[in-house]
């Protein structure tokens, strides 16, 4: 006998099998150890070669794996890894309040591992609770000695859990027997489900061919289900959202009609009818899906948002409104949703950068001071809006003081630091070369790669 696996406790013998749990006396780790006598009846020693066949071939995560095989001058063993846990049966009978949920998950996994079986080639065939241990909540099937090849015409093994007449002829067995003798496991699982046992039915008379026309079927009655669960709470809830809703309340009003009129009505009043700031009403509106780009398609109402996010002071909410605002409607106020843009942190868009510049030169700023608003906000625009401040640059030159142009220089800095690369004007160089200021800034951009 091998001294390397020493014995704990034996969970199961029988004249001619056993079955202990082992201690490596190498890896300290603690394994299932199958063992069967070489007297035994020839079928219980090809069901224990059977075992180790289909063990040695399937690596899965709810499928015990292959150790050890050796053998002494009487018996043949099998190393596994041991399983802690509970047998389904076990399990059910301690757990009787468990939940569909967790019924469902079984009956699942299950159909998952059986179908990784019939890609390996063989069909599980035994299928029963006792067969299946319950870890961490999750399905692991054990003893595979009952497997048959796919396509065998043998007479298959099985227990009266699972027994049927088709068993008994000689015939070609294919994922179909195994989806029978699998079906049990549905009345087990679900033992008043009308839904469910339409296909355990369907299994019975092996209507279904393969595993994945099982599980489509289930989760189409899954489906029927929920559809059925959330219209009667649809139901429900509008029944007693009209019967609670308070007489002329612009919010619950707006969430009737949702007229985009009466968004800014509505808005202000649910803060202050759940006492929220504008942090707090913004982030509700938003989580419940009530701004919707109909309504910030209206520029009153857009304004309005915007003004309420830069006193929010969050640039998580700020991203979202200015995705969700269209360019028209930022184009007619550029400096507001210019705030936002830089609250935000978003990368800014040509044209909308464009439409800024043409409101800046209107309103007597320079480009310098752009630029520096961009710096202090750690704000990277486009090569190609880049250009186009640079011509602006360029025009501009003349009326451009020393600090201005060093201002620019230091964007310049900060935009090459990004990955983002502007050539700087020849007639800045030239006008600022005396600059010690402008010279150390220039060398330095000079000098970055």
């Amino acid at each position: 006998m091998n001294d390397r696996y020493h014995l704990i406790r034996c969970i199961e013998s029988s004249e001619n099998t056993c079955v202990d749990i082992v201690e490596d006396q190498l890896t300290s780790k603690v394994f299932l150890r199958k063992s069967i006598s070489k007297q035994a009846d020839a079928m219980v020693i090809h069901q224990f070669h059977m075992e180790i066949n289909v063990l040695s071939m399937v690596h899965h995560a709810y499928i015990p794996e292959i150790v050890d095989v050796y053998e002494d001058r009487d018996r043949k063993y099998l190393i596994e890894s041991y399983i802690q846990g509970t047998l389904l049966n076990e399990y059910l009978a301690s757990h009787k309040a468990l939940g569909k949920l967790y019924r469902f998950r079984f009956l699942m996994e299950s159909m998952e591992i059986m179908d990784y079986i019939h890609q390996k080639g063989f069909l599980y065939i035994d299928w029963k609770p006792e067969n299946m241990i319950v870890s961490n909540r999750h399905i692991h099937v054990i003893d595979f000695n009952s497997c048959i090849e796919s396509g065998s015409t043998q007479i298959v093994s099985v227990s009266r859990f699972n027994y049927s007449k088709d068993f008994l002829e000689v015939k070609t067995r294919k994922p179909e027997t195994d989806i029978l003798a699998w079906s049990k496991l549905i009345r087990y699982l679900y033992p008043k489900d009308a839904g469910m046992g339409w296909i355990y039915h369907r299994c019975r008379k092996k209507v279904y061919k393969d595993v994945h026309q099982v599980i489509n079927s289930i989760k189409r009655i899954v489906f029927g289900k929920i559809m059925g669960i959330a219209f009667i709470l649809y139901i429900m809830s509008a029944f007693l959202l009209k019967s609670i809703m308070p007489v002329n309340d612009p919010f619950h009003t707006y969430l009737n009609t949702r007229k985009p009129s009466d968004f800014i009505i509505a808005f202000k009043n649910s803060k202050k009818q759940k006492d929220m700031n504008d942090y707090e009403a913004l982030y509700y509106w938003i989580q419940h899906g009530w701004i919707t780009s109909e309504v910030i398609s209206e520029q009153r109402n857009a304004d309005y948002l915007a003004h309420v996010v830069l006193d929010a002071k969050d640039a998580q909410i700020a991203g979202y409104i200015w995705k969700h605002t269209d360019r028209s409607t930022k184009e007619r106020n550029p400096s507001l949703w210019f705030s936002i843009l830089v609250m935000s942190k978003e990368k800014p868009d040509f044209s909308f950068l464009n439409v800024y510049l043409a409101y800046l030169k209107k309103h007597s700023m320079t480009v310098c001071s752009l630029n520096e608003y961009l710096l202090i906000n750690e704000i990277v625009i486009s090569p190609a809006l880049n250009n186009s401040l640079k011509e602006q640059m360029i025009q501009d030159v003349d009326k451009i003081s020393e600090k201005d142009a060093c201002t620019y220089l230091e964007y310049m800095l900060f935009e090459k630091s990004k990955n983002v690369y502007v050539q700087i004007p020849d007639c800045y160089q030239k006008k600022w070369k005396e600059s010690p200021q402008w010279n150390q800034l220039f060398n330095i951009w000079r000098d970055i790669k």
